[in-house]
């Protein structure tokens, strides 16, 4: 059973102290970053956060107004499945079994087991999203998915609920993950414990060319002396000037295609398509507006942006 470190009243008040904790273990979040499935994270970066080269991530605007949104997000999900009133619903803290830590937004307890200890019965993680690429009425994205696995695994409880709440519309979704039917579990947890021990040997994972790693290396090495100079490995250079090669031949080819896509949707501003299965999809739109230019020159914004998603979303 996992052990309790600080409530969620704790951590209000000691924040600090949460943030020196989550570096001694994995949390869901980390769990998504070392399966490389957080669009905001890398395994670069996190590893050096983690082994104490680089400072946690920040709190912004955006982290505090996600956590704000968690009541409303709840009491939301609450209505939509009929919550049954006799069981209680707690805010989640921090918890460790070993090396892997939980972070729950909340915990939705059963009644009292024979023992007198009042169990978990689930998890609810609470999400605010700007778009729903990636979410659909029955898929969630994969780095939240591997969250509340992880989420669910540490705690002991058989069933993960997901609250989603759009930012713009405050349109509402709710999603169940059973993860005793999920094979991700255990690869999941092969790759963490590899990341896991690689922090207690020091040796950092590979570079990537995510944005979370860029900006780690440039923390790492803030300055340029001009008094040093380094030479590189040949078959570096020669991966380095073919991938160059290789994004300048591809980048032409993919503004041919999108000038295809334009020609082909003339004046429509949505396009969509059938795909073989008979299922529809919309695939593009044409965005545009005037730019005032308070940053940069005004100018007339005519764009073609790409975005996949069922018709019917």
């Amino acid at each position: 059973m996992a052990e309790l470190l600080m409530s969620a009243a704790q951590i209000a008040v000691n924040p600090a102290r949460w943030l020196e904790l989550r570096r001694q273990g994995i949390t869901a979040t980390d769990a998504a970053t070392i399966m490389g499935v957080n669009p905001y994270d890398s395994p670069f970066a996190l590893w050096h956060r983690k082994a104490g080269n680089l400072p946690e991530v920040p709190d912004n605007d955006r982290f505090r107004l996600a956590r704000y949104l968690e009541g409303y997000c709840r009491e939301r999900w609450c209505d939509r499945v009929g919550f049954d009133q006799s069981e209680v619903w707690v805010p989640g803290g921090l918890y460790r079994k070993g090396w892997q830590l939980a972070t729950p937004d909340y915990l939705i307890l059963g009644r009292a087991d024979p023992k007198s200890q009042v169990l978990a019965r689930a998890v609810l993680e609470c999400k605010t999203v700007g778009s729903w690429d990636g979410w659909s009425p029955d898929t969630i994205p994969q780095h939240v998915r591997v969250q509340v696995l992880w989420q669910c695994a540490v705690l002991g409880v058989p069933v993960g609920h997901v609250a989603a709440l759009h930012r713009q519309s405050g349109q509402f979704r709710s999603y169940l993950i059973e993860p005793q039917a999920d094979d991700l579990w255990q690869i999941t947890v092969g790759r963490c414990l590899d990341f896991w021990e690689s922090l207690q040997v020091r040796t950092p994972p590979p570079v990537d060319g995510a944005e979370a790693t860029t900006a780690a290396l440039r923390a790492l090495h803030p300055g340029a002396d001009p008094g040093r100079t380094v030479f590189l490995d040949t078959a570096l250079i020669n991966m380095w000037e073919e991938f160059r090669e290789y994004a300048a031949a591809h980048t032409a080819n993919l503004e041919m295609a999108k000038n295809l896509v334009r020609e082909a949707m003339g004046d429509a501003k949505y396009a969509r398509y059938i795909d073989e299965e008979g299922r529809e999809w919309r695939i593009a739109q044409r965005i545009q507006s005037k730019v005032q230019g308070y940053w940069v020159a005004p100018h007339e914004r005519d764009e073609l942006r790409y975005g996949r998603k069922k018709a019917n979303d």
